[in-house]
């Protein structure tokens, strides 16, 4: 048995290279995608490279590749689909937009889910009013999320009441919570004392935060529901 119609490695690898690169010529001429012609071309090196980590001299660090190329990987793709790439980069390589993180409120009713299992959390029932909070503000998500339709008769104070619900249990891990109330209050046209209390209790509880003061970023839309 003989090996003489076996093509060395490396002038495989160069045959393979050439037929890529004579696609990506035409992927060129055709208008592809950058991003694909990049892969094609690169592909073969990268094959050629991780070859030699697994069996050169390095072959001892090769695990530790292999878990960095997957990582590697992994992130890349999350990067892209959470929004977080460069946009010169999405430019440079005419890759479309990711599709963004999920919207667990209004498409995906993870409030729903979470209140149906943990009823009695604080943060959940802050995530219930608030999702029940998106869907009054825009009407438009009645008809477009079924999550909304549960809603329907709901205004803020149902909002209000599962806020309330939650501060009564003394929760001080959800800053939301607290600064959330004070837009409610505000909409709803309470009075000054009870919105500076709900303030002041905001800001003794999470004395740290960053945040600029409820009460000045949510006055526009006091005028808004007051009366409610």
């Amino acid at each position: 048995m003989t090996r003489t119609s076996e093509l060395p490695p490396r002038t495989g690898g160069r045959i393979l290279f050439g037929l890529c690169v004579a696609v990506s010529l035409y992927g060129y001429a055709s208008g592809w995608d950058s991003w694909l012609l990049l892969l094609l071309l690169f592909g073969v090196p990268v094959r050629r490279f991780c070859s030699w980590m697994y069996t050169g001299r390095l072959n001892r660090y090769r695990f530790l590749f292999g878990i960095y190329m997957v990582a590697s990987v992994i992130g890349a793709f999350e990067a892209w689909q959470y929004g977080k790439t460069s946009e010169f980069l999405l430019r440079a390589v005419d890759l479309p937009v990711g599709p963004g993180a999920p919207d667990l409120f209004l498409e995906y009713d993870l409030p729903g889910v979470l209140f149906e299992l943990y009823p009695e959390r604080s943060e959940v029932l802050f995530i219930r009013g608030f999702q029940m909070k998106l869907c009054h503000d825009d009407l438009l998500s009645m008809e477009q999320h079924s999550v909304c339709r549960q809603f329907r008769n709901a205004d803020l104070n149902a909002v209000r009441e599962c806020f309330e619900t939650a501060l009564a249990l003394n929760s001080r891990t959800d800053e939301n919570l607290y600064y959330h109330y004070v837009e409610i209050l505000m909409r709803q046209g309470a009075s000054q004392g009870e919105v500076d209390a709900a303030a002041e209790r905001w800001r003794r509880v999470f004395p740290l935060s960053e945040r600029s003061d409820p009460r000045q970023v949510f006055v526009q839309d006091a005028p808004t529901d007051a009366g409610a």
